[in-house]
C-alpha cells in the first residue's frame, strides 16, 4: 500500500496502520469534518489538545456562571437580561457536561474490554465527578427556573 501513487480511503481501528500509512486524518466528530495533517499519533495528540483547550474554555464559563448565580442571589432585585444570561449559560453547561458523560460512557465500554483496570478506575473516578457537577448544575437550574 505504501507504493500506491493514488488516494486510499481507509476506515479502520488499526492506529498501527493508519500511524504508518496516513498523512492525514478525517473524523467525523458530531455532524462535522475535522481534517488533522499527519499520522495517527499527530491526530491524537491536536485532537487531545483541542479538547483540553474547549474544557478550559468550559471552565471558565462555568465560573462565570457560579459567579453570576451566587451574586445573583444576594441581590433582591435582578434584572430579566441578567437572569436569562445566566439561565443560558447554565444551560450551555449542562449541555456541555452532558455530552461529556455521554463520550467518557463510551469510552469507559471501550476500556472495559482492554481490561486496563488502573486506567478504567481513574476514568470512571473522572466520570463520577462531572456527573456530581452536572447534579449541581440540574439544581442551580431548578433553583433559577422557579421549579
Amino acid at each position: 500500500m505504501e507504493e500506491f501513487p493514488g488516494t486510499i480511503l481507509a476506515v479502520t481501528h488499526d492506529r498501527y496502520l493508519i500511524n504508518r500509512l496516513a498523512q492525514k486524518i478525517w473524523e467525523l466528530d458530531q455532524g462535522r469534518m475535522k481534517v488533522y495533517l499527519g499520522d495517527f499519533d499527530s491526530y491524537k495528540d491536536k485532537s487531545r489538545q483541542q479538547r483540553l483547550n474547549k474544557e478550559a474554555e468550559l471552565a471558565v464559563a462555568a465560573a462565570v456562571v457560579s459567579t453570576s448565580v451566587s451574586s445573583q442571589r444576594t441581590k433582591s432585585q435582578r434584572s430579566e437580561k441578567t437572569e436569562e444570561f445566566s439561565r443560558d449559560l447554565l444551560e450551555f453547561e449542562i449541555a456541555e457536561e452532558e455530552r461529556r458523560l455521554l463520550e467518557m460512557d463510551i469510552y469507559l465500554q471501550e476500556m472495559a474490554s482492554r481490561q486496563n483496570s488502573a486506567e478504567l478506575e481513574r476514568r470512571w473516578t473522572e466520570r463520577e465527578a462531572v456527573q456530581l457537577h452536572l447534579n449541581r448544575l440540574y439544581e442551580l437550574w431548578m433553583a433559577e427556573s422557579g421549579g
